[in-house]
């Protein structure tokens, strides 16, 4: 293989004859070279994780820690009973109730009031990419589904002369608002 070059100081006249052995070792150098070229470059900032994922992993907690709680409940109707259980709310306790009774409402109480923020925090949390969209509309579709449960009637400030609507429709607004976010503001 004949490769010619042509210099300022040799014009037309200079030729470089390389072998095959020069040109594979030639090549060889080269992810050496770029090894140490891509070393000394600074690297790309890592992108975040979409901060919709953590809000999500949160929600499904809080679901879990009322699921957990349901079972509770079956313990105690099982064990206790009905004139010592009825306490409905942690803000109207029967004092008659046996104390497990009153600590198991107490605590459900807490717990979907965890529930029922984590869900507002879903709705409040910014979407920043694409899979954050479908992540979040995936697990936000079971508010028009079997587990709706995990779900609170849902107002913003500007709504709430009109009423509650459903979390399911707010979910489907913020994620088009997101969607819009993303495409840089288009319309598309």
């Amino acid at each position: 293989m004949t490769i010619e070059r042509k210099t300022p100081s040799s014009a037309d006249h200079f030729r470089s004859e390389i072998g095959r052995r020069g040109l594979l070792r030639g090549l060889a150098a080269v992810p050496a070279s770029a090894a140490l070229a891509a070393a000394t470059l600074p690297a790309p900032a890592a992108a975040s994780p979409d901060p919709i994922l953590a809000a999500i992993e949160a929600h499904k907690a809080a679901a879990a820690s009322v699921e957990m709680m349901f079972g509770r409940q079956t313990e105690l109707e099982k064990t206790l009973p009905n004139k010592m259980r009825r306490t409905l709310r942690a803000w109207e306790i029967v004092e008659t109730d046996d104390s497990r009774w009153i600590e198991f409402t107490v605590s459900l109480d807490a717990s979907w009031d965890t529930l029922h923020n984590a869900a507002r925090d879903l709705l409040g949390t910014e979407i920043t990419t694409v899979a954050g969209v479908t992540a979040f509309l995936e697990h936000t579709s079971a508010a028009g589904h079997d587990d709706d449960w995990q779900f609170p009637e849902y107002a913003d400030e500007e709504e709430e002369a009109f009423g509650s609507e459903r979390f399911h429709n707010a979910a489907a607004r913020a994620a088009v608002a997101s969607l819009r976010k993303i495409a840089g503001g288009s319309n598309a």
